[in-house]
Order: C-alpha cells, then sequence, then structure tokens
C-alpha cells in the first residue's frame, strides 16, 4: 500500500525522515489537490509496473523475461523484502517440505502477513510464487539435458516424478518429455 505523508511539517529534516521511514510521497500542507491525485495515479501506476515485473507469467515462454521490458526502481524496502523472498525460495527450491510456512518462518511474518504482502506487491500467492520458481528452475534444467525427468522432480523439490509431471503439464500445458527441446 503506497504511503503518502500529508503534514505541515515542511522543512528538509523532516521530509528526509519520512522517507527513511518508508513514505512513499511527502506534501507538505497547503496542499494542491489535483498534485495529490497524480502523485496518487503515478504510485498506483508504479505499484502495478512492480507486479508485472516481480508476477510474469508462469504460462509464459520461459525464455521470455517479463522484468526485461520495463526496468523500474523499486523502493528500497520493498526491493528488500523481494530479494529475500526470491532468497529464500531459491534457498529452498529442493526441499520437498518447503512451503508457505516455511517462507513465512524464515522471513519471520505470519503466513496471513507473509499473502497480504506478496498480493500486494506481485498480485501472487506465496504457494503460487513458490510453484513458478520451482517450475522456472526446471525448465533450465531440463533445457542443460544431462538430467533425467526424474532428477529434475527431485531437484526442484516434488517428492515423486508423477506430481512434478502434473504440475508441469498444467503450468506449460505439455508434460517435462514433450517440454524439452530437441537440439
Amino acid at each position: 500500500i503506497p504511503v503518502v505523508l500529508l503534514t505541515a511539517r515542511a522543512q528538509v529534516e523532516h521530509r528526509i525522515a519520512g522517507f527513511e521511514s518508508g513514505a512513499d510521497a511527502y506534501l507538505p500542507k497547503p496542499f494542491n489537490a489535483q498534485e495529490l491525485r497524480v502523485r496518487v495515479q503515478t504510485l498506483i501506476a508504479e505499484r502495478q509496473r512492480l507486479r508485472r515485473r516481480f508476477a510474469g507469467s508462469v504460462h509464459a515462454a520461459p525464455e521470455q523475461d517479463p522484468a526485461a521490458e520495463e526496468p523500474m526502481a523499486l523502493p528500497p524496502r520493498e526491493e528488500a523484502f523481494l530479494a529475500k523472498v526470491e532468497d529464500v525460495i531459491t534457498e529452498h527450491l529442493s526441499d520437498t517440505h518447503f512451503g508457505v510456512e516455511r517462507l513465512a518462518e524464515e522471513l519471520a511474518m505470519s503466513r496471513r502477513q507473509l499473502f497480504r504482502k506478496l498480493r500486494a506487491l506481485v498480485e501472487e500467492t506465496p504457494a503460487s510464487l513458490i510453484r513458478r520458481r520451482r517450475m522456472e528452475y526446471a525448465v533450465r534444467l531440463l533445457h542443460q539435458n544431462d538430467l533425467a525427468i526424474k532428477e529434475v522432480a527431485y531437484e526442484v523439490g516434488y517428492q515423486s516424478p508423477t506430481s512434478f509431471t502434473k504440475a508441469f503439464r498444467e503450468v506449460y500445458g505439455v508434460p517435462p518429455s514433450e517440454y524439452i527441446l530437441p537440439e
């Protein structure tokens, strides 16, 4: 949720303190209503670009990087949070017992708080984010052609190749054996 501070404190040190505390915008009183509207519209547009950047589409070809289309500077807190989420998921990709509960634990958040925060930032649930990252990693492993599908399934945290194949088919529309590109 974007935070806009409307305040009578207009000194530079107050503005700096406001931004350091996580505000996305700082408008001193008296403020112009049109300026406030434009600033809010800009913040909403930035959030939408952020969601597109990090959410991507699991149904798109993995070679297409949704982040490549729009470079954007993220607010530092959100950038740090999303980087931590990515690090934790990457660290536990092959762990079959890793799920939303463990992700929330690692981030020192409640499951509900994690769900809300990820939905707000990237319009994706923690479970779908974990699944998408596993599938993206699986595709990279499949393209290397040095691992069997069964090995890839275990490497990306699935307990059985059958459940991996089912999940892969749901995401990409074809089983992993058909997805592997011939050289």
